[in-house]
């Protein structure tokens, strides 16, 4: 009897009401967080395991790994950089290096844009 008199103590004091709906995402809002909580996963993954996609020599399509990934936040980190291989006829040369499209995207990032999301879906529905 005494825990049912807290509950409704607790009821009035935060102003709770029975016909509180919780919050429900559509099929499509699900479809779109799968996807999208798949995407940060898997370039997650790129730079942990690292799943490099090596294209051919210096290219790669996920993640070369080049940046440390806490020095940066992924998407203004380098994609390209351009490394010194000597003089040629008092001229420099240089041999340029794709980073891959997930380069340098580490835990925060994958934090940050999970919840990003889930925060904006919220606020949606409340509103």
């Amino acid at each position: 009897m005494e825990s049912n008199h807290t509950y409704t103590k607790l009821k009035r004091t935060l102003k709770i009401t029975d016909n509180m709906k919780p919050i429900t995402f559509t099929k499509k809002e699900n479809r779109f967080l799968a996807v999208w909580v798949a995407v940060c996963t898997f370039a997650l993954l790129c730079n942990i395991i690292p799943i490099r996609g090596e294209v051919r020599k210096n290219v790669y399509l996920f993640s070369s790994a080049y940046q440390n990934p806490s020095e940066y936040f992924w998407p203004f980190s380098d994609f390209v950089y351009d490394e010194f291989m000597g003089r040629y006829d008092g001229e420099n040369i240089y041999r340029t290096h794709f980073c891959g499209i997930f380069n340098s995207f580490d835990y925060k990032e994958f934090i940050i844009y999970i919840m990003l999301v889930l925060i904006i879906m919220v606020i949606r529905k409340i509103w």
